[in-house]
């Protein structure tokens, strides 16, 4: 009877242990879980981001993420090849690097970034972030606009960047069909994208309480079901996927949840069996 109870038991202590305060809640609308939520726009969160970019800069740490500080050397080598192989083949790389806040990734990755000569990354985000990181961000290859049109006015992307970001949209699908439409668009790299991992056959729409030693707030955040998030990119094909480098699987509701990110060719240039050195399907998810 023990025997056939363990495996119960075991998971029981799985979901306790790895389950998450942070995200509460199933709502069914974006107008229902926004009312109860600070937002993003708060002076304290650009405050903090400032001044951790200030810090990165001064070369007191290699890089900032939602104004925490990193001194590792932790990469994702799938936007690395990815970028490589745009800026080889095209002569030139233009990121759209939508809701980059102020250049996070771009900083993380400067040191390899910095052997493609022509390179521009666009931020496109919110006007204060903008305001502050034309000021005190900007590099003269890095660049923020207030949106996507004025960033294709200045140079037409060809790589797509959304890291980290899909989740606090009001409508996603609304802005996937926004990026679908952007022309001559090579790849479309999607980092550290929620998805629930098992257990349920639509997206989870939840409020997400910041931890208190990052900075005081809360947003709405959506976990993705994965074929429908994927499919809703029309025009893309995928060729590669991969876990998240920053982030544990939790449990959310009672549902397993995960990190992931993926790399998207446009379906005529995915049929090219040489399109990435990647590997198409790389094991997702830690024990």
């Amino acid at each position: 009877m023990l025997r056939r109870l363990m495996p119960l038991v075991e998971a029981g202590i799985r979901i306790t242990r790895y389950s998450s305060s942070m995200w509460t809640g199933d709502y069914a609308r974006w107008c229902d879980v926004r009312p109860l939520c600070q937002g993003y726009q708060s002076e304290g969160i650009l405050r903090k981001c400032h001044e951790a970019l200030r810090l990165v800069r001064a070369g007191q740490a290699k890089y900032e993420r939602d104004s925490l500080l990193f001194n590792d050397s932790r990469l994702c080598w799938e936007l690395l090849t990815v970028a490589e192989r745009v800026a080889a083949e095209e002569g030139r790389l233009s990121v759209l690097d939508f809701g980059g806040a102020l250049g996070s990734v771009y900083y993380q990755h400067r040191s390899w970034l910095d052997r493609i000569p022509d390179l521009r990354w666009h931020v496109v985000e919110q006007a204060q972030f903008v305001e502050v990181g034309k000021t005190d961000a900007a590099d003269g290859r890095l660049h923020f606009f207030h949106t996507i049109e004025e960033s294709m006015a200045s140079d037409a992307p060809n790589l797509i960047l959304l890291s980290g970001v899909t989740q606090y949209l009001d409508d996603p699908y609304a802005w996937i069909s926004r990026f679908n439409a952007i022309p001559e668009i090579a790849f479309i790299v999607l980092e550290r994208v929620p998805i629930i991992k098992d257990g349920r056959g639509r997206d989870m729409l939840t409020k997400q309480t910041v931890a208190p030693h990052i900075y005081e707030s809360s947003y709405p955040s959506w976990f993705f079901h994965e074929p429908g998030f994927l499919a809703a990119f029309d025009r893309y094909q995928l060729v590669a996927e991969y876990p998240s480098r920053f982030d544990d699987d939790i449990w959310v509701n009672g549902l397993r949840c995960t990190w992931k990110g993926f790399v998207l060719a446009p379906r005529v240039a995915a049929t090219s069996a040489e399109l990435l050195t990647l590997p198409h399907r790389i094991p997702v998810g830690r024990q």
